[in-house]
């Protein structure tokens, strides 16, 4: 990086024509010239204060203390240290009197305590969000130096964790007594309970929570206990029970203010507890992965769980999860393959479960769960899932999902006009159904049932569909099921 002198020798002259931009087109300049915001440190490119000279309006974008205050930090060898430090102390100065946001990317074996000692403890008052991996024990025993009073401004803290002694954890009072502290997210990889970082769950308005591992009954304390929370991920690993007429709590829980949640489900069926307690009333979106057998599929327990959202729910996303699970550290995360079985899932719990989710926009189905005709023909007419405008899904030959979002738009926009109508005279669609026409369709099929005439026939329906408006994408995938989304569009 050029020194202070060496940048103010190089000015470059002001030019005879210049040109208004809007500032986010100079900040998007920036990330083409390699200076991203946030600011990623060690910097890898020029010192962005040199285009500072290029114009007044330019001087404004780079020198603005905004474009300092969040600052990404990648891992780095120590013989770079000073040189990440001496940047830091650059970017602290241009950011002013402003909040920060640190981001520190995952370091094995934990970052320098020179980093953290420098950049962490010196600077904790005016943090407002932090992501730091607690990896390593030189990495862990320095954050338990924090002191609440000296981090009370923060806002957003990102904790990820390998292991703490018994000793650290009664040590761990870096959570208690943030008043502004909003949202929280844990990795914790080796099972430990997450209510010994007594974290304030009901000042949060995020818990992800997506990375970790719990049972249904430390979900539910959870879920108990952050009433505030809008958004929230979590991880849930069944396990057969040994006393399975026992219930999970006392009562229903009733979760009135979440409306984004993110749930990976692994074995869910082996404990079905959980899906007759639990309420979203104002739930807006879920996203549910599924890691386990066919059986997993069972369209009764969603059905059950999602009985009190029948009015809020927007979005819904179903896919099966073939991503690492974590058994105890990164190293040991092992690759997860999705199942490759169709689920027995008979059209009339499907239609039972459309029947819940009436009022959603969008939906996203695993390849795995089958569209009978009896369904689509529902779909067509409106009678299931009105109001239905993005739909993912697959099938094993796709033409009877294509003819059904052609069908269902020409039953909504009617080609024939109607008198006394300002539609007659300008010769115009009127809408004649009150449900609503498909605008966006993903279609998964398997590559084999997919030959030349097949193609030819697919392309017919798209440009048909494609010529009113329909958004569409088709691909073709070797194996089945699998996750809509994941593979190469063809």
């Amino acid at each position: 990086m050029p020194a202070t002198s060496e940048i103010s020798a190089r000015r470059m002259p002001a030019p005879q024509h210049s040109y208004i931009f809007p500032d986010t087109v100079l900040r998007r300049i920036l990330v083409f010239c390699g200076i991203n915001e946030p600011v990623r440190l060690p910097l890898q490119s020029e010192d962005p204060r040199a285009f500072a000279p290029v114009s007044k309006q330019w001087q404004n974008v780079i020198l603005t203390p905004s474009f300092w205050d969040h600052m990404d930090f990648t891992p780095i060898p120590p013989e770079k240290i000073s040189t990440l430090l001496r940047q830091f102390i650059l970017c602290l100065h241009h950011s002013g009197n402003n909040s920060l946001a640190l981001n520190f990317g995952m370091v094995y074996g934990g970052w320098d305590v020179t980093v953290i000692d420098s950049i962490i403890i010196a600077n904790a008052e005016r943090i407002k969000t932090l992501t730091f991996p607690l990896y390593g024990p030189r990495s862990i025993e320095t954050f338990l130096k924090l002191k609440a009073d000296a981090s009370g401004r923060w806002r957003r803290a990102n904790v990820w964790h390998s292991s703490f002694t018994i000793e650290q954890w009664l040590n761990f009072t870096v959570f208690r007594s943030l008043p502004n502290i909003r949202q929280v997210t844990l990795r914790l990889l080796n099972g430990l309970n997450p209510f010994n970082l007594h974290v304030p769950w009901g000042q949060l308005t995020k818990l992800d929570m997506g990375a970790t591992a719990m049972t249904p009954e430390v979900f539910i304390k959870l879920i108990r206990e952050a009433s505030s929370v809008k958004y929230a991920s979590f991880q849930i690993k069944f396990t057969k029970p040994a006393y399975p007429q026992l219930r999970l709590a006392p009562s229903e829980v009733t979760v009135k203010k979440l409306e984004i949640l993110q749930l990976r489900l692994v074995y869910p069926t082996q404990d079905p507890r959980l899906f007759f307690l639990v309420l979203f009333p104002k739930l807006k979106d879920l996203w549910i992965e599924i890691h386990g057998t066919f059986r997993d599929w069972d369209m009764g327990l969603y059905t059950n769980i999602l009985r009190r959202s029948t009015k809020s729910l927007r979005r819904l996303w179903l896919s099966d999860f073939p991503g690492p699970i974590f058994v105890t550290s990164p190293e040991n995360a092992r690759w997860v393959a999705p199942n490759r079985r169709r689920p027995e899932t008979s059209h009339r719990e499907l239609e039972k479960f459309f029947g819940v989710i009436r009022n959603i926009n969008s939906l996203h189905l695993p390849l795995g769960i089958h569209i009978d005709a009896p369904t689509i023909e529902k779909l067509v007419t409106g009678e299931l899932l009105p109001q239905l405008t993005t739909l993912g899904c697959g099938s094993i030959n796709g033409k009877h999902v294509l003819s059904m979002v052609r069908r269902r738009n020409e039953r909504v926009l009617d080609p024939s006009p109607v008198p006394g109508t300002s539609s007659y005279s300008n010769h115009k669609r009127v809408y004649s159904s009150p449900c609503a026409s498909l605008s966006y369709l993903y279609l998964v099929i398997p590559r084999s049932s997919c030959g030349p005439e097949e193609r030819q026939d697919f392309e017919k329906e798209l440009e048909v569909l494609r010529s009113v408006g329909v958004e569409c994408y088709i691909e073709l995938t070797d194996v089945l099921p699998l996750k809509i989304g994941r593979g190469t569009q063809e």
